[in-house]
């Protein structure tokens, strides 16, 4: 038969249980919103990503300097590979 000392020590143990899953849910729900961030970020990158292509396409066409959209070319796909 379990005495007042033993619930009571079941019911802190209890207790102790729901603080940490508390403070768990907690870091999950933190770790989710920087990965929607994290996200976001990737989306406006890749949006400027087109941005910056589009000029240099432009530029191309208007200047004839196909040598500037290369270089350009070269040091975006360098950021996407260091990206992944």
């Amino acid at each position: 038969m379990s005495t007042l000392t033993d619930i009571a020590d079941e019911l802190k143990q209890i207790s102790d249980y729901a603080a940490e899953a508390k403070a768990i849910r907690m870091m999950q729900a933190e770790m989710i919103d920087q990965l929607r961030k994290v996200k976001e970020n990737q989306s406006n990158l890749q949006e400027q990503i087109k941005t910056i292509r589009s000029i240099l396409c432009y530029i191309d066409r208007e200047i004839g300097d196909g040598c500037l959209r290369t270089k350009v070319e070269d040091v975006i796909k360098k950021m996407q590979e260091d990206q992944q």
